[in-house]
């Protein structure tokens, strides 16, 4: 199970990468490509669920997501990027 939707005024984003395009910017560029979209549709915010021990959370992190949910019994998370340009989540 995976954690719940963190607030009901904030798209969920889902991405995958099939595994022979990993490691080469691709995961990257497509988040980089659906904040943008997400900025011009006005959203506030972006939130994902992501399980703990995927190293993408990493590509999350650096694009500013921020952890704000754990769900140790399925050691998955929700992440939330602000989009207002302020500091924090949203």
């Amino acid at each position: 199970m995976m954690p719940q939707k963190w607030n009901p005024d904030v798209p969920e984003l889902g991405i995958a990468v099939a595994a022979a395009w990993r490691r080469r910017g691709v995961g990257t560029r497509l988040l980089a490509a659906a904040v943008e979209q997400a900025r011009k549709a006005g959203h506030r915010a972006l939130s994902l669920a992501v399980m703990l021990e995927n190293p993408a959370r990493l590509v999350y992190e650096r694009a500013g997501f921020r952890t704000v949910a754990i769900d140790d019994e399925a050691a998955a998370g929700t992440m939330v990027l602000d989009l207002t340009g302020g500091s924090g989540t949203p």
